[in-house]
């Protein structure tokens, strides 16, 4: 199995969040958002679509701060 450096980055935030509430946890892998049902080119993708204790949460997860600027 590989996995990139932002992929480690999204499993740590995962297993972070899921520490929290280990009872009340589900989560989707990496989600490509598209413009149209027929696009096939890429728009966006959402790192981390989770439920937790019933609440949507929804992020992006970079390495470093500087990612986001």
């Amino acid at each position: 199995l590989e996995v990139s450096d932002g992929g480690i980055t999204v499993l740590w935030t995962l297993g972070f969040l899921h520490r929290k509430n280990p009872y009340n946890f589900f989560y989707m892998p990496e989600v490509w958002l598209f413009d149209k049902n027929d696009d096939k080119g890429c728009e966006n993708e959402i790192d981390i679509i989770c439920m937790i204790n019933g609440k949507l949460c929804i992020g992006e997860v970079k390495k470093s701060v500087v990612d986001f600027v």
